[in-house]
């Protein structure tokens, strides 16, 4: 489980992936979170669809994505 905070100083709208991540799980169409509002969801890897190292995200008036890196599990 990873937990996603919007550390921004406004409410963030409609926030998406961009691209495909198999091995992402409990995202939501149209999450939407307001300031520090924490977001819980889940990454599971195996052989076919690794945990990604990045995953980019945009919402509601922003163009570029943003990259989140995905803590890698070492065990």
């Amino acid at each position: 489980m990873f937990l996603l905070f919007n550390q921004g100083a406004a409410r963030a709208e409609n926030i998406r992936a961009v691209g495909e991540y198999p091995a992402m799980r409990s995202w939501p169409a149209g999450l939407s979170m307001g300031e520090n509002e924490p977001h819980t969801f889940m990454v599971a890897g195996d052989y076919e669809d690794p945990v990604p190292a990045v995953i980019k995200v945009v919402w509601d008036g922003t163009d570029e994505p943003v990259s989140l890196r995905v803590p890698q599990n070492s065990a």
